[in-house]
């Protein structure tokens, strides 16, 4: 269900996305500057680039040991979604990327997400649980609308899916 991996460009991404950015009253810009100083506009990408090199071996088995302990207990967690919403989601493909900055983005069109590597295992797990429930219940949430005219209603209203699916997340 979900896979647990390392993505260079998606923190490229992310850092782009997040450098200026505050909502909910959280400053992601600032949780970036807290965690890395010496990043900029200018040396995003060499920035990253290094920090990935430099810490390449922690990364990967920060990846490795996320994804070994989400395994242990996805079984378990695949049959209580079947319980909950009588559907199997145990095909549906999820990423989860580890990354090295604190902003956990969920990016429904494509069914990813990010984790902060530097959480603890039971934190990384849960945002992965968080996450594909996220896309869980979208999933559920369109297949019961589609049988139903008020799916058309809501499309109408807001002018594609799309949209609608952004303010359900």
């Amino acid at each position: 269900m979900v896979d647990i991996q390392l993505n260079k460009q998606e923190d490229y991404q992310t850092y782009l996305n997040f450098a200026a950015f505050s909502a909910g009253g959280v400053d992601f810009g600032k949780k970036i500057k807290d965690d890395h100083p010496l990043i900029s506009s200018e040396n995003y990408k060499e920035y990253v680039d290094k920090y990935y090199e430099e810490n390449h071996e922690e990364l990967v088995r920060v990846v490795q040991g996320t994804q070994s302990e989400f395994n242990k207990i996805q079984e378990k967690y695949q049959n209580i979604l079947q319980q909950i919403f009588g559907m199997d989601f145990r095909e549906k493909r999820y990423v989860g990327f580890a990354s090295i900055f604190n902003c956990n983005p969920r990016y429904v069109e494509n069914k990813t997400f990010q984790i902060f590597y530097k959480k603890d295992l039971l934190d990384k797990i849960e945002v992965a649980f968080h996450e594909s429930l996220h896309f869980v219940f979208l999933i559920t949430a369109i297949n019961l609308l589609q049988r139903q005219e008020i799916w058309i209603k809501i499309v109408d209203h807001f002018g594609n899916y799309r949209r609608f699916l952004i303010l359900l997340s």
